[in-house]
């Protein structure tokens, strides 16, 4: 998929979020109509949802992300995938730095913007930590996705009798 497929998909995405009020089934429905498998479909609901939110609390000074996602498996496995291999999401995240850096557009405004952050995990953990008073500069951000299967992401699933490899 080249970069503008890519931002193409990131942004309708986005616009999902307001127009079906955030409904995690609406949206996966609708990206599944548009050609995508369902598998991609929730990676792609995941992975706006928490690009916009780094991109939030790196404007609020967290500095650490982490470098993987940790995926908890249908099987009860979990394994890591690496944040930069994820176009999708890398193309969300410098979606949502340059919204809050330049300003929003046609295409993503602020209120897109906030109905897609606004159901984050991340964000609704900060908000949390920060109404407890904590300082969250010093903290690191890794998201965790669940439910998929490690074919997902590419990657082979082990029988039960491999579990050492």
């Amino acid at each position: 998929m080249n970069q503008e497929e890519a931002l193409a998909l990131v942004t309708r995405t986005a616009q999902l979020f307001e127009e079906n009020n955030s409904n995690e089934a609406d949206i996966i429905a609708d990206l599944v109509a548009y050609g995508l498998s369902p598998a991609d479909s929730r990676k792609l609901y995941l992975f706006v949802q928490s690009a916009f939110s780094w991109a939030v609390l790196k404007n609020m000074g967290v500095e650490k992300f982490g470098v993987d996602f940790q995926i908890r498996a249908n099987d009860g496995s979990t394994f890591h995938v690496p944040v930069a291999g994820q176009q999708l999401f890398t193309t969300a995240l410098a979606l949502g730095i340059s919204l809050l850096q330049k300003g929003y557009t046609e295409e993503i405004t602020v209120s897109v913007f906030e109905a897609v952050v606004a159901k984050s995990a991340e964000v609704v953990a900060a908000n949390k930590a920060l109404s407890e008073g904590a300082d969250i500069s010093e903290s690191e951000i890794m998201s965790t996705f669940y439910g998929f299967d490690a074919e997902d992401f590419g990657r082979k699933s082990k029988r039960w009798w491999e579990f050492w490899r």
